[in-house]
């Protein structure tokens, strides 16, 4: 056995794993674009009704607050509940 052949040999073994680890990231790659593909083409339509419902909508939440009071324990703020616009028409 000569230092050559070991060598030719190391380097078959190094373009034979090339090539699995190249076909591999290609499959890879092709699973990905056709996972685009049925997303985009076949579930279109149900992807876009989920988008379409999942829109945030707005709540009032009624803030709950509290006296306002200096060091000594004096009221130097107070908070009354909201009362309700109204308004006549005029008579």
């Amino acid at each position: 056995m000569s230092l050559g052949s070991n060598v030719e040999r190391e380097l078959r073994r190094f373009r034979a794993r090339v090539l699995v680890a190249t076909v591999l990231v290609l499959l890879a790659f092709l699973l990905l674009v056709l996972r685009l593909g049925y997303l985009q083409l076949w579930r279109y339509d149900d992807l876009l009704e989920q988008a379409e419902s999942n829109r945030t909508s707005v709540v009032p939440i009624v803030p709950n607050r509290g006296v306002i009071m200096d060091r000594n324990g004096v009221v130097l703020a107070t908070n009354y509940p909201p009362t309700p616009w109204r308004s006549r028409p005029p008579s």
